[in-house]
């Protein structure tokens, strides 16, 4: 009877040790990343790996661990093209009708073999903080470049209670066609516990012989939104977070094939700016404008020539780059030149290098209003709402390197004056024409005018240049009229005046 007994609860045991093992399986799905959605506040992107046919996402909130309100989204699956990886495919699959300002969590698989939980947060309405990182280069052989970002990522969690998300300008990898360099990065803690925002660099394009490929291998590890310029597509994209609009700008691309890509991208950038009116614009790419030693002038240039009148000319508050492995921060610019005033004008970041491959520090140019060389594992932290974008750079141990604060254009308007400006001056010899006048409240202020008689538009400008709008279609009869012009901020406050 005794030895009965013990087969039984030998049995059981292999049993219950069996069901763990199976229920503990691991999916068939490597690579996960959340990327943004075009709108943060209802939707994001999932990208995966895999060899098995029918893997999906399940998601939902972050509270519900159990899964019990699950739901799901199907992926698009096609072959990746790195060498060895023949029969492994990228999914895609887009989360939409998510709830603004909401933790959650997904998995990736199918059945009842699931991953384990990545979680991301929608936009709200109120602040949101990010961490820009740059040029990690994650190498096998090296492993201390993603060590030292994991350190530098997890590190800012001591500096601020709630992140978002990532955002990476450009060389995440040595050698962007080497598979297992995106599996390193992608290991890195942050990676499951939130949304990765990534744009190419020129190590990202890279083969083991620094020979520049194709953007096929970032768009193989990526799933950001489909909405970028013509023949760059994956690689420049927009999203909006709250009240920020964020620019991926494929500086890689335009810059070894101007003729193709430049023009679009520039067509682009204006387009997305002025369809999507946001109090903040933040741009991201991984050519810098301007370097803490003066260097890398050829290309400081060619982008400061192609993008400079266009950031100015659309009020785009901030620009984060890399490269040039020294960290430095400008003044505000408004067309190279120092604004004093941090409500006018876009302050330019270059991320320093993480792990190694340091450059010392040199002779910093007079746009440059902070900078350091030399061994510098840092990142900056950066924090939008309460109408200003407040900046606080760190290294690995914690140490606060930099702070400075961005004024949001529309906070330091005086509306009242303004609206005391607002003056017309009729044609003397055609009733029906004339001239709106206001004061010169600076580039990117003002997101657009309308002039309206009645519920007819006689005159509208979106992000005007100059201070006066010429007016058409007003009536030619002698009785009076009222005219009203109404201004739309950054912000997304209207006033106005008839």
């Amino acid at each position: 009877m005794k030895k009965t007994l013990r087969i039984i609860i030998l049995l059981l045991a292999l049993f219950v040790s069996f069901t763990l093992h199976a229920n503990a399986a691991t999916a068939d799905a490597s690579l996960i990343i959340v990327n943004p959605g075009a709108d943060m506040s209802r939707e994001v992107n999932v990208s995966w790996h895999t060899t098995t046919e029918g893997t999906m996402v399940r998601y939902t909130l972050a509270s519900d661990t159990a899964y019990a309100n699950k739901r799901f989204a199907v992926a698009e699956c096609k072959p990746v093209p790195f060498e060895g990886k023949q029969g492994v495919k990228q999914c895609k699959a887009s989360i939409t009708g998510l709830t603004p300002g909401s933790q959650y969590r997904l998995q990736v698989g199918m059945g009842n073999t699931w991953s384990s939980d990545y979680l991301f947060k929608t936009a709200g309405t109120g602040t949101f903080s990010f961490v820009h990182i740059t040029d990690i280069h994650s190498f096998k052989d090296i492993p201390t470049r993603v060590n030292t970002a994991n350190d530098v990522l997890n590190k800012a969690k001591t500096h601020v209670d709630d992140l978002e998300f990532i955002l990476f300008s450009g060389d995440v990898t040595a050698y962007g066609t080497y598979y297992d360099q995106w599996e390193a990065l992608y290991q890195m803690d942050t990676a499951r516990e939130m949304m990765y925002a990534i744009t190419p660099g020129n190590h990202d394009y890279y083969n083991d012989s620094a020979q520049v490929t194709s953007i096929d291998y970032f768009n193989a590890v990526t799933n950001n939104p489909d909405n970028g310029a013509e023949e760059v597509k994956g690689s420049s994209y927009y999203f909006k977070y709250g009240p920020a609009l964020f620019i991926s700008i494929d500086s890689e691309a335009i810059y070894h094939n101007q003729s193709k890509y430049l023009p679009n991208t520039k067509k682009w950038f204006e387009e997305v700016v002025r369809a999507n009116p946001a109090e903040y614009i933040i741009v991201f790419c991984h050519k810098p404008f301007y370097t803490g030693n003066g260097g890398s002038g050829t290309l400081t240039k060619f982008m400061r020539q192609n993008f400079v009148d266009l950031f100015d000319r659309y009020g785009v508050d901030l620009v984060l780059t890399g490269d040039n492995h020294i960290l430095a921060r400008t003044h505000p610019l408004i067309n190279g030149q120092n604004t004093n005033d941090p409500a006018h004008g876009t302050v330019y970041i270059v991320g320093p290098q993480i792990g190694d491959r340091f450059v010392a520090p040199g002779t910093p140019p007079s746009e440059i209003a902070f900078t350091e060389g030399g061994k510098v594992d840092g990142a900056t932290i950066v924090t939008v709402g309460d109408g200003k974008i407040k900046l606080k750079t760190y290294d690995t141990s914690g140490k606060i390197l930099s702070t400075y604060e961005i004024i949001s254009k529309s906070s330091t308007i005086d509306k009242t004056e303004f609206l005391k400006s607002l003056s017309v001056e009729l044609d003397e010899d055609d009733i029906s024409a004339g001239t709106l006048q206001f004061d010169d409240l600076g580039l990117g202020r003002i997101n657009k005018i309308r002039v309206l008689v009645g519920e007819n538009e006689v005159a509208s400008s979106v992000y005007p240049l100059a201070n006066s709008l010429e007016l058409t279609g007003l009536p030619d009869a002698g009785a009076p009229y009222s005219l009203q012009v109404v201004i739309t901020l950054r912000n997304g406050e209207r006033i106005g005046k008839s």
